[in-house]
């Protein structure tokens, strides 16, 4: 947990956990670009792109 917001990292929907929901929501959006304060936000890395490199911090 982020001691800063309370928030899990890689908890893309927010549900307090890291698991298969999360990583099904970032790879349905691979390849898109994200603004960092869009919400819910895919890009785990905050590159401005959902790639393998997000799919990687979660599983």
């Amino acid at each position: 947990m982020n001691a800063q917001n309370g928030t899990v990292p890689g908890d893309v929907n927010g549900d307090g956990v890291v698991n298969i929901l999360d990583l099904t929501y970032v790879a349905s959006h691979f390849g898109e670009s994200f603004d960092p304060t869009q919400t819910p936000n895919p890009d785990v890395n905050g590159d401005s792109i959902v790639n393998i490199l997000d799919l990687e911090r979660i599983s």
